[in-house]
């Protein structure tokens, strides 16, 4: 979202076309779809909202208790809104709790220019640093729990887990049956779908599972590894299929590393990205031709079998 975009602007382009009262759904048209950057959505639908104190003593469902949910939830409390956070799970931040085995950077997405060297998000509120999934969402909940012990009245930020909910078009949410003067979609992007039904069993990128351990039926021969989809999170799967032990986030910091220290090879990862330099049909064959011996070095030795 450009930075210039006037707060009216930012609120016509969340708003649900359709509903009669205030209704805005934060996902994204467009990249990156981070944890950090769904967060600044947030802040961004916030700070819109609240351009001429308009947000003190209005009541506000938020819908969804992700990372953006809660940002938004915590936000708007802070300046003065009566907030119902609705999750329909069991706990805030469901998808990163207990996810182990993933890093998150805040800024990672930037590569190779200098800003993903930066490991602390730079948020106003509910901000983090680089770290496993399982300690960010940690360290948002308990930045969360802050918030809600420090506004006064306390019960201005409620929150109601195990709540599956729907909205009504006068921004009535039921089964609750209260309106609301605001109503904040937040609903994240999705569990991935199985298409293999029961021959497989079913897994999501949060999901934590045996493949960054020694496969058990090694005597057995190569065993099969399905992965679905083609983005970045693809691409991570791929090498922890076929890398022994694989840790994300040390390998993150070993193609930092390399890409710091080799300018010639920063500097055409920055061509390839450059859709004035390298249009999306080349880009592929662009990265094919790559090479980093300091990368290559990292990997070769705990290739599997």
């Amino acid at each position: 979202m450009p930075t210039a975009w006037l707060p009216n602007e930012i609120k016509s382009h969340f708003r649900v076309p359709g509903m009669h009262q205030e209704c805005y759904l934060l996902l994204c048209d467009g990249p990156p779809v981070t944890v950090r950057s769904q967060q600044i959505r947030a802040l961004n639908l916030l700070f819109s909202l609240d351009s001429d104190q308009q947000l003190e003593g209005r009541e506000i469902a938020v819908i969804g208790g992700g990372a953006a949910g809660a940002t938004f939830a915590a936000g708007a409390a802070s300046l003065g809104a009566n907030v119902t956070l609705f999750e329909k799970t069991s706990q805030l931040l469901h998808m990163q709790l207990g996810c182990w085995h993933r890093p998150l950077h805040p800024e990672i997405f930037t590569w190779p220019k200098q800003t993903a060297y930066r490991p602390v998000a730079h948020l106003p509120i509910l901000g983090w640093a680089t770290g496993r999934a399982h300690d960010v969402a940690d360290t948002l909940l308990a930045q969360f729990n802050g918030v809600r012990e420090a506004i006064e009245p306390r019960d201005r930020l409620e929150v109601r887990c195990d709540s599956a909910v729907r909205v009504t078009p006068n921004n009535i949410v039921l089964p609750d049956g209260r309106p609301f003067q605001v109503v904040v979609l937040a609903v994240g992007f999705g569990v991935e779908e199985n298409p293999f039904g029961t021959l497989l069993p079913w897994n999501s990128y949060w999901r934590v599972d045996p493949l960054d351990q020694t496969m058990l039926n090694d005597t057995a021969g190569a065993p099969t590894v399905a992965i679905v989809g083609s983005g970045d999170g693809a691409l991570i799967e791929i090498l922890r299929s076929c890398i022994q032990s694989f840790d994300q986030g040390a390998l993150l910091d070993q193609v930092l590393h390399a890409t710091l220290n080799d300018t010639r090879l920063r500097y055409k990862v920055e061509a390839i990205e450059d859709e004035d330099r390298c249009g999306p049909a080349d880009r592929y064959d662009a990265y094919m031709d790559l090479e980093s011996k300091a990368v290559e070095d990292a990997l070769r030795p705990s290739l599997r079998n």
